[in-house]
């Protein structure tokens, strides 16, 4: 609450800042008289920036990706359980609520290879879209031999095949 005095003409002026959305039911009080109510709607600030980062853009299949996604009004401040929607090839893939500092984190799991279109949305307002590429997933390889190199599933499945050859033979 603020205290004013009245100037000569009798009146005082006053600013407040409204620090969350609804409504303000706002009179003044003078000696022993109260004034009239008012109620004032306190809209929240309109969305301009929704920012998208991620750790990587490049990775193997069956790996993650941390996206963090910050949704700003148009003062340059966070919007806090401000609705954030991830899209990935145009697809809803996850929703969350932003944070104290208006920031939202999605990790999301790539399956298969190829390049993926990811982008997040508040409200209206769009992220720019992010390329993510997926690779495929490199099988070691192993040499056994007179340098035959084989995939490691099947040099471990030659030696259980082997183990019960020589068990065979005993």
């Amino acid at each position: 609450m603020d205290t004013k005095t009245t100037g000569p003409s009798g009146t005082a002026t006053t600013t407040y800042r409204f620090t969350a959305t609804g409504t303000a039911n706002v009179y003044v009080v003078a000696a022993d008289i109260t004034s009239n109510i008012i109620t004032i709607s306190i809209s929240p600030r309109p969305i301009t920036t929704v920012d998208i980062t991620s750790n990587e853009t490049e990775i193997k299949v069956g790996e993650a990706i941390l996206f963090e996604v910050t949704v700003l009004d148009d003062r340059g401040m966070p919007i806090i359980n401000q609705n954030v929607k991830l899209y990935v090839n145009g697809k809803v893939e996850a929703e969350t609520i932003t944070d104290e500092q208006g920031k939202a984190s999605f990790a999301v799991e790539f399956e298969k290879k190829g390049d993926y279109q990811v982008y997040a949305k508040a409200g209206e307002v769009q992220s720019t879209t992010l390329t993510i590429e997926v690779k495929e997933k490199k099988i070691p390889l192993t040499t056994i031999g007179a340098g035959a190199a084989v995939a490691a599933p099947v040099v471990a499945a030659a030696a259980i095949i082997a183990v019960a050859l020589l068990k065979e033979r005993r």
